[in-house]
């Protein structure tokens, strides 16, 4: 059998699985898509050509040819993407479908969210209670009596009271310099270090 023959034989075989992925996926992205106030008129047309396309091309990608020369899918997609995009231009409805950051955090979270869960499955009971354990002494180890900066872990200290006298400190070391406008600058770069960092 050519390899164009098992391609439509593992098609007609998955043709089911393939099928309820894309709707799956479909409903998902749409739901979320209508949520960030984006058109499904739009929307849905770009993600049935998606769909078809990355199909096509992950079977394109086991074809001997391709394995001969070790173009595996992403590869085969990457180049075929950058070719699309240079010689032809992208309608504006396309785009809305085009958002690859938004798949690649939704495969992020999708990985993130199943590989614990069938670890600890596999290890039972014993694996969950202490995975529990962890993470509640982690918690309590961390968060009481501080503030963590999402952006930047920096530790936060409390109290206006503290913020205050900094704050005078700072006015009282920008006198020293030069000029009403340098004092300014000096005092607006302190402000919005105090604001962003630890206070010294």
């Amino acid at each position: 059998m050519s390899d164009f023959g098992k391609v439509w034989a593992d098609l007609a075989t998955n043709f089911g699985g393939y099928l309820t992925v894309f709707i799956v996926f479909g409903v998902i992205f749409s739901f979320s898509m209508k949520l960030m106030g984006h058109k499904l008129s739009q929307f849905i047309p770009g993600f049935v050509i998606l769909f078809v396309g990355a199909l096509i091309i992950f079977y394109l990608a086991g074809l001997k040819f391709m394995i001969d020369f070790s173009i595996e899918a992403p590869l085969l997609a990457l180049i075929i993407g950058l070719i699309i995009s240079n010689i032809w231009k992208i309608p504006d409805w396309m785009k809305v479908s085009l958002r690859t950051e938004y798949y690649i955090k939704t495969g992020i979270v999708l990985l993130g969210a199943t590989l614990p869960v069938t670890l600890i499955l596999k290890a039972g009971p014993a694996a969950l209670m202490q995975a529990t354990i962890i993470s509640v002494c982690t918690w309590l180890a961390i968060l009481p009596g501080r503030d963590d900066d999402l952006q930047t872990g920096t530790p936060v200290r409390r109290g206006p009271g503290r913020r205050r006298r900094h704050l005078r400190r700072l006015r009282r070391h920008c006198r020293g310099r030069r000029g009403e406008g340098q004092e300014r600058t000096h005092l607006d770069y302190h402000r919005h270090r105090q604001r962003s960092g630890p206070l010294s």
